[in-house]
């Protein structure tokens, strides 16, 4: 059987492996950061503002 990804293999470097993998995690991170600081401006917010009107 051949292989139908042969294409798309990953790099047989680990040097190039380890670039992907620390961009990923600092992508990972800069996400985290934001949805934290997010929730917290919008939990400010309601606090400050009572919340939405009923």
């Amino acid at each position: 059987m051949e292989d139908k990804n042969k294409d798309q293999r990953m790099p047989a470097n680990p040097y190039d492996l380890r670039q992907h993998v620390e961009f990923a995690h600092a992508i990972g991170k800069l996400m985290e950061v934001a949805l934290k600081g997010g929730y917290k401006r919008w939990r400010y917010d309601l606090e400050q503002n009572g919340g939405p009107s009923k």
